[in-house]
């Protein structure tokens, strides 16, 4: 059995993963969907990085510099993750573009 991590998800982001999965589906074609891809991508894993760890140092009340340095740490994280995932977006098969499509659909659920 697999245990999966739940982090909430705004509505409006939820609508963009749910949009550029089914354009994906449409239309999976190599190189084309590059942008949107990285723009919901790392909207989305951003706002997992805020929930795993700025929300925990909210509940404890850790002070200013501490969420300071981890909100500077998602940041360049989020970076990296965008100048790598740039050039390997751009290189999707047709079948890797419907793979990504699925990654975006299994990531959403409700309680």
């Amino acid at each position: 059995m697999g245990y999966y991590l739940k982090a909430p998800m705004p509505e409006a982001q939820v609508a963009k993963m749910q949009n550029l999965a089914q354009t994906l589906r449409d239309d999976p074609v190599k190189g084309k969907h590059t942008d949107e891809m990285l723009q919901v991508s790392s909207g989305t894993i951003g706002i997992i990085l805020e929930h795993l760890f700025i929300e925990p140092l909210n509940r404890v009340n850790a002070g200013a510099v501490s969420r300071k340095a981890a909100s500077m740490g998602i940041k360049t994280g989020l970076s990296m993750f965008t100048k790598i995932a740039r050039k390997s977006f751009a290189g999707f098969s047709p079948d890797q573009l419907l793979g990504f499509a699925d990654w975006l659909e299994d990531g959403i659920g409700t309680d």
